[in-house]
Parts: C-alpha cells; sequence; structure tokens
C-alpha cells in the first residue's frame, strides 16, 4: 500500500539499495544478496555508434519480499 517513490526511498533508508556517486541505477547491497533477498539482472546492449554497454538492475527475491512484508507489518504496528 506505499507509493512506488516512497516505497524506493523507504529501501534506500533501509539500506537494502543505493546509488553509485547518487546517480545512476539502483545497486542491491552485498550482504542483501548474500541474505538472499535481492539479486542482480545484469543488461547489455549495443548503442547505435557500436558501442557494448551494460547496466544492473536490483531485483527483489521472493525471500525478500516476505522479509520487507514483515519489516512493514511491524513497522504499521509501532506507528
Amino acid at each position: 500500500g506505499m507509493q512506488p517513490k516512497k516505497f524506493i526511498q523507504w529501501l534506500s533508508a533501509e539500506r537494502w539499495i543505493f546509488k553509485r556517486g547518487g546517480k545512476g541505477p539502483w545497486i542491491a547491497y552485498q550482504d542483501r544478496i548474500q541474505l538472499g533477498y535481492m539479486s542482480t539482472r545484469e543488461h547489455r546492449w549495443t548503442t547505435e555508434y557500436g558501442e557494448e554497454r551494460s547496466s544492473a538492475q536490483a531485483l527483489i527475491t521472493p525471500k525478500g519480499m516476505t522479509k520487507l512484508a514483515s519489516m512493514l507489518a511491524k513497522q504499521e504496528k509501532a506507528a
């Protein structure tokens, strides 16, 4: 029941995701990946000038969704 922008900000505040140097795509913290809560998908493409490019996309796993639901439920009870 949280707006997407607020949810992203909350994930950042809870140290699940970050942006290198404050720019670029959101990246999952390594400890969250190791716990099985997050994963990273690499996207590769070729520009119109023939340059190879890639970027990472942070993904929440089903295990991570369960953990987040638990965290949000506790937060709502505390409020």
